[in-house]
């Protein structure tokens, strides 16, 4: 038995293996190097030493000469070598019968929707903690048993469509068939993205991993395939997913359309000394755009007051960090389709403006609380995990 599968025990999480996860398939990386030729060689000129890239005498405390030999290395702009770590948990795998267990569920409950007693509570449990599987469920390989989910007629969109049914159960398995019939069929939350570490300082960072397939165009308008209280740990999974078209900035969008999504997480400005004056009503909120220290627009503002004049709807993403009731526990969830109503300039020095915002009718409720809130416990669990991985985890190594 190898000194990882000794190590492995299982999380009290029912849906996770809290471990390393294991070896994912080769990354070739190698140092970036001149496209030039090389300078024809002559007698009379004197030729200049390659420039040698500087690295580590020895490798760090936290890896193994070993380790180090066959670890992948990634050169940046910066000259900083780095390694891509394996920061994935270790999904359980669940039987055909579990996963679609849901079925029987559903039927049960609508069969007694009407009831006021305790087993409805017990009903609607048992549907999420279903549709929990079903999201960490890993269904690469288990071709018969997708083809009964992703069935049409008698499959989880019989579910998703029934008129007396659950929004948030319809939202979420809305959310899984999409992405499966895409072929996405990974349940880790950071698939498509690479974390590295510093060879130098170990210092950690991520990126897009550029092999991914299934990533999503987000500079569209509307909902853009998104279903309400979507979730998402990193803005770098927004970007893969469609949901939002920067990896940092808080608006994004063209000049044409506007600003199609928008994030308000209670940033501060990096320019002046305070926080946004950002206000969360839930259907109705008051955001401010970005500023300068130069005393000009920024683009953004532009793009906010673009979408205002062309009377298009924003794409409205609550974060971690805004100090409201609605906020999410962790990371960035959709909530919903957003109309610039007004807006009002606070700040002529800075070209500080605040945009009033109303909420869509006719969609699904904020998801900030209850039984259908999200995050889900698994997901905050499968964030923790990822997060836990990371300190600890392995180069991925070179399929042999």
């Amino acid at each position: 038995m190898s000194a990882y599968s000794r190590s492995r025990s299982t999380s009290t999480d029912s849906l996770f293996e809290d471990a390393t996860g294991e070896f994912d398939h080769l990354i070739v990386t190698t140092p970036r190097s001149s496209s030039s030729p090389p300078a024809a060689s002559s007698s009379t000129s004197r030729r200049r030493p390659a420039k040698v890239t500087k690295r580590p005498k020895s490798p760090p405390s936290w890896i193994t000469p070993e380790q180090a030999a066959r670890a992948e290395r990634r050169t940046t702009d910066s000259g900083a070598v780095s390694i891509v770590l394996d920061c994935r948990p270790r999904f359980l795998t669940r039987s055909d019968e579990e996963l679609l267990d849901i079925f029987p569920a559903f039927e049960q409950w609508q069969n007694r929707q009407d009831d006021r007693d305790n087993s409805m509570n017990i009903i609607l449990k048992r549907i999420f903690c279903d549709v929990d599987r079903l999201r960490c469920s890993d269904l690469r390989g288990r071709t018969e048993l997708l083809n009964r989910l992703l069935d049409r007629d008698n499959g989880l969109q019989k579910i998703a469509d029934a008129e007396n049914g659950l929004y948030w159960v319809s939202a979420d398995l809305h959310e899984l068939l999409s992405r499966w019939r895409r072929g996405d069929l990974d349940p880790y939350i950071l698939r498509g993205i690479e974390t590295r570490k510093s060879l130098k300082d170990g210092r950690i960072s991520r990126a897009e991993d550029r092999r991914f397939r299934f990533k999503r165009e987000a500079n569209k308008q509307g909902h853009n395939g998104l279903q309400i209280g979507q979730w998402w740990p990193l803005r770098l999974a927004m970007l893969r997913d469609g949901a939002h078209g920067s990896a940092e900035g808080g608006i994004a969008g063209n000049e044409y359309l506007g600003a199609v999504s928008c994030v308000i997480g209670g940033g501060a400005s990096r320019e002046i000394d305070h926080d946004y004056p950002d206000v969360d009503m839930g259907d109705r909120v008051l955001y401010c755009s970005t500023v300068h220290g130069n005393g000009l627009m920024t683009k953004h503002t532009k793009l906010m007051l673009r979408a205002y004049h062309n009377s298009n709807p924003v794409r409205l993403f609550r974060g971690a960090k805004l100090r409201s009731k609605y906020a999410p526990s962790t990371g960035i969830r959709y909530d919903g389709l957003y109309k610039i109503q007004s807006f009002e300039e606070l700040d002529k020095k800075t070209k500080l403006y605040r945009f009033t915002m109303q909420r869509e009718p006719g969609q699904c409720p904020i998801r900030y609380k209850g039984l259908e809130v999200r995050p889900t416990k698994s997901e905050n669990r499968q964030w923790e995990l990822c997060l836990t991985n990371q300190s600890k985890a392995n180069p991925i190594q070179r399929a042999t």
